[in-house]
């Protein structure tokens, strides 16, 4: 029995022991890592104008690649919604641009700050889309339709006369134009008259 009593104040004095040990070393981990990391991190992340530095080469051409896609709704029947019907719409999509970014001027301070000009480019991707960019649907003649609904509440006789200025210049509830120019824009000749 006493042998017994003795393996268990041993066990007992080791675990202790051991957890005194974990504990002392979990601390200094705790009071040393933080500092250490950080110091580790300054040295990699600063952007200076080493160009053999991995930050700025990550930084002047960034290594992720960024696809945009888009759906786009095609009005199937336009002129019978003109004249009353329901619309028919049919979504069709993707169309994917891959967009990459370019740094130029870029100039760095004595203050630790920089400058730069940064050219956004979007190239379509055909193998990503389901048809080409230069692809023409029918869409809402969203200018038209912003109009119509900021002159709803003006006196009737400059509506009737802003409506005829629309007629005039020939526009429609609808338009038609490219996957390019719907989803980067284009001249509308109704805005530029509005401004």
């Amino acid at each position: 029995m006493k042998g017994n009593s003795s393996c268990k104040i041993c066990v007992f004095t080791f675990l202790y022991g051991l957890g005194l040990l974990l504990f002392a070393a979990g601390l200094v981990i705790y009071l040393l890592a933080p500092g250490l990391i950080n110091d580790q991190v300054a040295k990699t992340i600063p952007l200076n104008d080493d160009p053999n530095s991995q930050t700025f080469k990550a930084w002047l051409n960034p290594p992720a690649t960024i696809n945009m896609q888009f759906w786009l709704f095609d009005v199937q029947n336009p002129n019978d919604v003109i004249n009353g019907a329901k619309p028919i719409v049919k979504d069709i999509g993707p169309f994917t641009y891959r967009e990459s970014r370019i740094k130029e001027n870029v100039t760095f301070y004595k203050n630790g700050s920089v400058s730069y000009k940064e050219i956004k480019q979007f190239n379509f991707i055909p193998e990503e889309s389901i048809y080409n960019e230069s692809h023409i649907i029918t869409t809402l003649n969203l200018p038209l339709v912003v109009i119509a609904e900021k002159i709803k509440n003006y006196p009737n006789l400059l509506k009737r006369l802003i409506d005829a200025g629309v007629r005039f210049i020939d526009k429609s509830l609808f338009i038609q134009k490219s996957i390019n120019e719907i989803v980067f824009g284009y001249e509308d000749p109704l805005l530029e008259d509005v401004e």
